[in-house]
């Protein structure tokens, strides 16, 4: 998804900015949230479902040998982006 975003006028430091997408897409939100059902097919895991699973690993995210026996569910994933910041203590090992 790409957004590109015009000021009309000059932005303030810290002024909070606001988006109104319009009635349209408002509507098509709401018929969306009320049709929406999870798909069926076999291993697909709601986000949201997770969290209470999550208690019985030694952390929110499954180590490698946790996931091993317990893998995570195959539509969804795990990333972590850390930016290129100089470390004072070195490369990290």
């Amino acid at each position: 998804l790409i957004l590109d975003v015009v000021a009309l006028r000059d932005i303030k430091a810290g002024e909070e900015l606001y988006l109104d997408y319009g009635a349209a897409w408002e509507e098509a939100w709401n018929k969306h949230v009320e049709s929406w059902k999870p798909p069926v097919e076999k291993g697909y895991s709601y986000p949201g479902d997770l969290n209470s699973s999550f208690k019985k690993y030694s952390q929110a995210f499954r180590t490698i040998e946790e996931q091993k026996s317990h893998p995570n569910p195959s539509n969804l994933a795990t990333a972590c982006w850390t930016p290129n910041w100089k470390r004072d203590a070195g490369p990290m090992k």
